[in-house]
């Protein structure tokens, strides 16, 4: 997984929960599985005890929570979550390290989906309707980045057009894999003045979420946007996140290997 991974990716490996009342095998063997399972949770903590950016989470009391009547995945994240944010909440724990991206391979990957210079697709267009009537916008689309070009598959509250790759506020998102925002885009010196920008209805909010290739590359991005400055919270990143998930979900399905 690590090698596999971009640097500064936070890695959460969660042990098997000791369920006491499992009546699947007698009692003594269940007793053997619980002791086998503790020393595998052990050896694995060992194993990435050196990399800053792994973390083993035990589950061993998993089956207390049994009789507060929540679900099985309720308390599997009650225990786990908070572990798991307190990670994520450190000071530089998450660090997405420079990483050069060829360009020839995630053209190759963008070309792979057979999306660019399609029709509009109503699957696409509700997506973009649903974050733009979510975030309380007037703007959103959903874009994929060329080699010279961003090319709009689907806007909802303007008309989606063609624009150079440097102008594009969506190319700025995908060097990333995660959410970026501009709150004011005239206090951000890459786009001020920009037409995009100083225009009539100029954009003065942005926020985006990239859009994956099954392979990884990163092809394209949601994006919500908005002519007045606005904030922007995490739960608001969550919620883009998940719709850009929905996007790469209907991406995928007519993907070629």
């Amino acid at each position: 997984m690590r090698s596999r991974s971009a640097a500064g990716t936070e890695i959460f490996i969660v042990s098997m929960p000791i369920i006491g009342s499992a009546t699947l095998f007698p009692r003594t063997f269940n007793a053997f599985v619980q002791r086998q399972s503790r020393q595998f949770t052990a050896v694995t903590a060992e194993l990435v005890s050196d990399d800053p950016h792994s973390t083993v989470i035990g589950l061993d009391d998993f089956e207390t929570l049994r009789s507060t009547g929540t679900t099985a995945a309720e308390r599997w994240a009650s225990l786990a979550a908070p572990l798991m944010s307190e990670v994520l909440r450190r000071p530089g724990a998450v660090r997405h390290e420079a990483v050069v991206v060829d360009e020839r391979e995630r053209q190759l990957s963008l070309d792979s989906l057979a999306i660019l210079d399609t029709e509009p697709d109503e699957a696409f267009n509700l997506i973009a309707s649903i974050a733009r009537d979510l975030f309380d916008v007037p703007m959103a689309a959903i874009t994929f980045i060329d080699d010279t070009r961003q090319w709009t598959k689907s806007a909802v509250g303007f008309i989606g057009s063609v624009i150079p790759r440097q102008e594009a506020f969506c190319n700025v998102t995908i060097d990333e894999p995660r959410h970026f925002v501009i709150e004011d885009t005239r206090d951000d010196a890459r786009f001020a003045d920009g037409p995009h920008v100083t225009g009539p209805g100029g954009v003065k909010f942005y926020a985006g979420y990239p859009i994956e290739a099954p392979d990884g590359h990163r092809v394209g991005a949601l994006c919500v946007m908005d002519d007045a400055p606005r904030r922007f919270s995490d739960a608001e990143a969550a919620l883009l996140r998940n719709l850009a998930l929905r996007v790469q979900e209907l991406l995928w399905v007519g993907a070629r290997p």
